[in-house]
C-alpha cells in the first residue's frame, strides 16, 4: 500500500485519484518528472558582446559587466533604465550606456542622425579647445588653432578609416561603410568632448606660466588622456562589440595594429601641423618639417628636467 505523493494518504493499488485530496496521480507524477528535468537542464546561454562572457540568455543586465543585453525587452532588474534610453540624447548614450550606441551601428540605426551629430559636435568641442591652446601666443595663432586641432582629429580619422573598412571585411566582420564612419566618429566625438572638458585647466596654466615647454607637455599629456578613453571605450570596445555581435570571435592582434597604427597618424599629423601653441610676438603658421613626434617628446621633457 503506497501513500499520496502531495498529502501522503494511504493509497489502494487500484485508486486513481486520492480520496483525501483529490489528485490524480498519473497527472501529479507527470508534472514532477518534468519539473525535475527542467531543473536538470543546463541553462541556455549567450555571448554578451560587451564583455565576452558566457551568460545565461535571459540575464538582462549582463551579470559580469552590468552592460543591457537586450534594449527592446524590460526586466524588472534594467526596467528603469531602458526606459531612460527613449530620453537620452547620443552624448548621454555614448557616456552611460555606449553598448546602446554599438547596438544601434550594429543595427544600422539611425546611422546618419549619428553621423550628423558626433561630428557637428566633434568639431564645435575641437575648434574650442583649440581656441584656448591658442591664448598663449595671441589672436592669430588662437585662430590657427581653432582651425588646426578639429583638422588634427578629423584628418587622423579620415586617412584611417579606409584601412579599418577593409580589415572588418576582409576577417569576415562586414561593417559597411557608414558604420565604420559612425564609430570613428564616436571615438572622435569622446577625444573632442574630454579636450574641452580639460581646457580650463589649461586656461589656468597660460594665465600663471610663461614657460612654453610646460603648456606643451601639458598639451601633449591632456591628448594622451582623451586619446587613451577614446580609444579604449570607443573603438576597442566598440570593435569587439560588433564582432561578437556579427557571431565572429574578435580578432584581438588585427584590432590592436590598426590601433597602433591610428595612434602614429595621428601623432604625426600634430607634428606636420604644429605649431598649436606658438611664440608670443612672433606667429608662424607652419613650422619646418624635421624629426618626428617621438624625438621631440624626449627632448622637451629632456629639458624641462635640466
Amino acid at each position: 500500500m503506497n501513500v499520496c505523493p502531495q498529502c501522503g494518504y494511504q493509497r489502494k493499488s487500484q485508486d486513481i485519484r486520492c480520496p483525501r485530496c483529490g489528485v490524480i496521480y498519473d497527472v501529479y507524477n507527470y508534472y514532477i518528472s518534468q519539473q525535475k528535468q527542467s531543473e536538470n537542464k543546463e541553462p541556455q546561454k549567450i555571448t554578451c558582446p560587451n564583455c565576452g562572457e558566457s551568460v545565461p540568455k535571459d540575464s538582462n543586465p549582463c551579470p559580469k559587466c552590468d552592460a543591457l543585453l537586450c534594449f527592446d525587452t524590460v526586466t524588472p532588474t534594467c526596467k528603469e533604465r531602458i526606459e531612460k534610453l527613449g530620453e537620452y540624447s547620443f552624448s548621454q548614450m555614448l557616456l552611460w550606456e555606449r553598448e546602446y550606441i554599438f547596438e544601434k551601428i550594429y543595427n544600422q540605426e539611425e546611422l546618419d542622425a549619428q553621423i550628423r551629430y558626433f561630428s557637428l559636435y566633434a568639431l564645435m568641442f575641437s575648434a574650442g579647445y583649440g581656441l584656448f591652446l591658442g591664448m598663449f601666443s595671441g589672436i592669430l595663432q588662437m585662430f590657427a588653432s581653432l582651425i588646426k586641432v578639429p583638422l588634427l582629429l578629423s584628418g587622423t580619422m579620415l586617412i584611417c578609416m579606409p584601412l579599418l573598412y577593409l580589415l572588418s571585411t576582409l576577417i569576415g566582420y562586414g561593417l559597411t561603410f557608414k558604420q565604420t564612419l559612425a564609430l570613428l566618429l564616436a571615438s572622435t566625438y569622446m577625444m573632442s568632448m574630454i579636450l574641452v572638458s580639460v581646457s580650463p585647466i589649461l586656461l589656468l596654466f597660460i594665465f600663471i606660466t610663461e614657460l612654453k615647454k610646460f603648456i606643451s607637455l601639458l598639451n601633449m599629456f591632456m591628448f594622451m588622456i582623451s586619446g587613451f578613453f577614446s580609444i579604449y571605450l570607443i573603438l576597442w570596445r566598440g570593435m569587439q562589440y560588433l564582432t561578437r555581435r556579427s557571431g565572429y570571435r574578435p580578432k584581438v592582434l588585427i584590432i590592436r595594429i590598426w590601433l597602433l597604427i591610428y595612434i602614429v597618424i595621428g601623432t604625426q599629423i600634430a607634428w606636420v601641423l604644429r605649431p598649436f601653441i606658438g611664440e608670443k610676438g612672433n606667429f608662424v603658421l607652419f613650422r619646418k618639417i624635421e624629426g618626428n613626434f617621438f624625438l621631440a617628446l624626449f627632448n622637451s621633457i629632456s629639458d624641462l628636467l635640466k
